[in-house]
C-alpha cells in the first residue's frame, strides 16, 4: 500500500551514511515487518540492532548538530565579493582570472606557504597544487 508520511519523512530525514544497499535493506525490512499489506507501512526499522527500549534512530537523525561549526569560527574570504568586478566576455575566462586573483591574493597573505594558503582558501593541499598547475604564473617570479 504504500509509506504513512510519518515513514516517509524518515527516509527522507535519514542520513544514509552507507549506501543505496542500506536504503533497500530497510525498506524491505520494514515492508517484511509489516502485518497487514492493506495498510501504509508505518514504522521503519533504519538500524535492526538498536534496542526497542532506546531512543529510535528516526528522532535520532532529525536532531542534526553541526558540532564542528561549534568549535570553528566560519572561514573568512580571501577576497571580498565587491572587489569582483562584472565584465562582459566569456565566462571561462572571467571564472580563471578570478581563480588567479583569489589564489594570488590568499598566497601572498600566506607568505607562499602553500598547506596555509589551502586552508585559507578551504580547499585541500592537493586541490591548490592542481590550480597551481592549471596557472603557473602563480608561482612565477614577478
Amino acid at each position: 500500500m504504500g509509506f504513512s508520511p510519518s515513514a516517509h519523512r524518515a527516509l527522507l530525514d535519514y542520513h544514509w551514511p552507507g549506501n543505496i544497499r542500506e536504503l533497500k535493506n530497510a525498506v524491505q525490512r520494514s515492508v517484511y515487518r509489516q502485518q497487514n499489506a492493506d495498510i501504509a507501512i508505518q514504522e521503519i526499522i533504519l538500524n535492526p540492532f538498536i534496542a526497542p527500549w532506546n531512543q529510535s534512530i528516526t528522532e535520532k537523525s532529525s536532531e542534526k548538530t553541526d558540532h564542528l561549526a561549534a568549535i570553528q569560527p566560519p572561514a573568512k574570504p580571501a577576497v571580498n565579493a565587491a572587489e569582483v568586478q562584472l565584465k562582459s566576455g566569456d565566462l571561462k575566462q572571467q571564472v580563471a582570472d578570478f581563480e588567479i586573483q583569489l589564489i594570488g591574493k590568499s598566497l601572498a597573505n600566506q607568505h607562499y606557504h602553500q598547506a596555509n594558503t589551502a586552508a585559507e582558501l578551504g580547499i585541500s593541499y592537493h586541490q591548490l597544487r592542481a590550480y597551481l598547475k592549471k596557472y603557473p604564473q602563480l608561482l612565477a617570479p614577478s
